[in-house]
């Protein structure tokens, strides 16, 4: 689409902050890759002098003061029982909590009618208390304002405990912690590639959800529709650019988004940073690609180079010189580029941007950014290198195109499993667990193994069958997946298989035939594993409650079949032939019985009238 003049622009998904868990197709770059930012709204902070603390306050809680000094008092201890009145009335309590346990220290601060409360977690810079309000006498227990903050904040308020702290509040955005986080798997690009509002957004929704037609929903999904209009935007005042110019002005006028401690986002949280539409749409110099990507370099590749370059388009009518210099935390490694880059109107010129390896010591994920200046114009190009092969994930994208096999019933014949190899494997198996409640239960069965396959999107065809080609006992299964390669692995699971090669069977009670009744049970082990098979049902045909035996009866095997009342709950069929219009006597009665998977059962048995 974009080859042919389309903006296509991609939610990065809501998978968290994981890092490596953006999917197709934002992993390539002609794709615009939108991660979720919150909306800008008032925080409260506590500051002196040129200290300053950021919170992130409970929405379901009081408001935060905005002037005046916290008396501040740290709680140490396993309960909340150590919060009390006569100690803490009035005070601001600062407590070290589990997100599993603030509830529970909220609820006592507010009995001890204390100021407020502040809760922080070792190693967490940023999260929402989420406080579950369970008050219920407003008399004797008032709500208070309740917040997070990160560990160095909490640090800071204790080695300032004799300080006046001064409350105040700042208008920010912030990073969902929803957000799915880069690189890219297999492209190696630097992805997301901006940001923009996702929390809490006004939209339209079915009126069968939300009666009034509106309603407040989060996620990246929220978020693309900001790009999407920002780029329409554009190329309504610009409509000569290109795609690859829209993603320019989009990235490149993105202001960078800071943490609770004042720190950047790193490049795999918010791309280039927060859309801002007002700087988009007077952008005039662009950039081809916005970003840098080195790849993946192991660590016995040190003492090569690797170049990579991108374009500078000057579409004004002058002269434009940029002065090109590395961001600080890039300016320990060994990157060459030109000091300057002089335009001409309507020139492009080719920038390249050389990484020396020979002295590289650092692994991991290593991010930085060219900056380019003219006067009070700054661009920046982000770049990436992950060195070190043990940085990324060896396996990705495993699942199924279906999750029963019945190849005795109908089209269920085999199953299609893919997976994702991002620089290939020293080998890839995939195994079926048994984990129902059989004679087989927690039986293991390997059913692929592949030396060295190649990096890439792979398709296994599977018919029921291990390696030996053994059919596997009907059952459930969880398949697992798992890569090999550099000494270490990583396995995928959780796709759960259901294998039904048998028809159900009738027993007959034949008591009940010398009353003109067909009565008996039936045996299947859909109707064992029923819950775990009907959802799959429920999910491939929509119905809440799909049948999973169907019975019927006949006097003849070939047709003009008749439906049969069966309770799967009691496993019970019954039906009474007297008054159906068959003759006094003694009657062959066929009963058909067909599961939900296409399996087909018929048995003869015999009534008297």
């Amino acid at each position: 689409a974009a080859s042919k003049g389309v903006v296509v622009v991609n939610s990065s998904g809501n998978a968290g902050e994981k890092l490596w868990s953006i999917t197709a197709p934002g992993l390539v770059e002609d794709v615009i890759t939108v991660g979720a930012a919150t909306l800008p709204t008032y925080e409260p902070t506590l500051s002196k002098d040129d200290r300053s603390i950021r919170l992130i306050s409970d929405r379901n809680t009081p408001a935060f003061p905005k002037q005046g000094s916290a008396d501040v008092v740290f709680v140490s201890g396993d309960s909340p029982k150590v919060i009390t009145q006569k100690q803490h009335q009035g005070k601001w309590i600062v407590v070290k909590s589990p997100s599993s346990s603030v509830t529970s220290y909220y609820e006592a601060a507010c009995r001890a009618k204390a100021g407020g409360i502040l809760f922080y977690q070792d190693g967490k810079v940023e999260w929402e208390p989420e406080i579950n309000i369970n008050i219920h006498n407003e008399q004797d227990h008032r709500l208070i304002p309740a917040a997070t903050i990160s560990p160095q904040g909490a640090t800071m308020l204790k080695q300032g405990k004799s300080i006046a702290w001064k409350w105040g509040e700042e208008q920010r955005s912030r990073m969902s912690a929803m957000s799915s986080r880069g690189p890219a798997v297999g492209t190696w690009l630097m992805k997301p590639d901006l940001v923009a509002p996702g929390i809490d957004v006004r939209s339209s929704m079915p009126r069968d959800l939300y009666e009034q037609g509106y309603g407040n929903m989060s996620g990246t999904s929220m978020a693309v529709p900001y790009v999407s209009a920002a780029a329409a935007i554009i190329l309504e005042a610009h409509p000569e650019w290109t795609p690859a110019m829209v993603k320019s002005a989009l990235m490149t006028s993105a202001d960078k988004l800071t943490d609770n401690n004042g720190l950047e986002y790193p490049y795999h949280a918010q791309g280039s940073g927060l859309l801002n539409i007002d700087k988009a749409l007077d952008a005039h110099t662009f950039l081809q690609p916005a970003a840098l990507t080195y790849g993946v370099v192991g660590t016995e590749s040190c003492g090569t180079q690797k170049e990579q370059s991108f374009q500078v388009t000057n579409r004004t009518a002058q002269e434009m010189i940029y002065q090109v210099t590395l961001s600080s935390e890039a300016r320990k490694w060994d990157i060459s580029y030109p000091a300057s880059i002089t335009l001409q109107p309507g020139e492009t010129v080719r920038v390249p941007v050389v990484w020396d390896l020979t002295t590289l010591k650092e692994t991991g994920i290593l991010t930085g950014s060219l900056q380019l200046t003219n006067g009070t114009e700054l661009l920046r190009v982000p770049f990436q290198l992950i060195h070190g092969s043990g940085h990324y994930p060896l396996l990705t994208g495993w699942f199924a195109d279906d999750q029963m096999l019945a190849p005795n019933g109908d089209e269920h014949k085999s199953i299609r499993f893919h997976y994702y190899l991002p620089g290939g494997a020293d080998r890839m198996i995939i195994t079926a667990s048994r984990i129902d409640i059989g004679k087989k239960a927690e039986s293991e069965y390997l059913l692929f193994n592949k030396p060295n396959p190649i990096n890439g999107l792979h398709t296994y065809e599977w018919n029921g069958t291990d390696v030996t080609g053994r059919k596997l006992p009907d059952g459930l299964y969880n398949l697992k997946s798992k890569a090999f390669a550099d000494g270490r692995s990583e396995m995928k699971d959780d796709q759960i298989i259901y294998i039904d090669r048998e028809a159900p069977r009738a027993t007959f009670m034949k008591e009940k035939s010398e009353r003109g009744v067909v009565q008996g049970t039936i045996q299947d082990m859909m109707l064992t594993l029923d819950y775990a098979v009907r959802p799959m049902f429920r999910i491939a045909s929509g119905i809440k409650q799909p049948s999973l035996i169907d019975v019927k009866w006949s006097t003849s095997n070939t047709g003009n079949w008749k439906s049969v009342r069966f309770s799967e709950d009691k496993r019970m069929f019954h039906v009474s032939l007297v008054g159906s219009g068959l003759k006094k006597g003694e009657h062959n009665i066929f009963i058909r019985m067909e599961d939900a998977a296409g399996n087909v059962q018929i048995q003869k048995t015999q009534v008297n009238i």
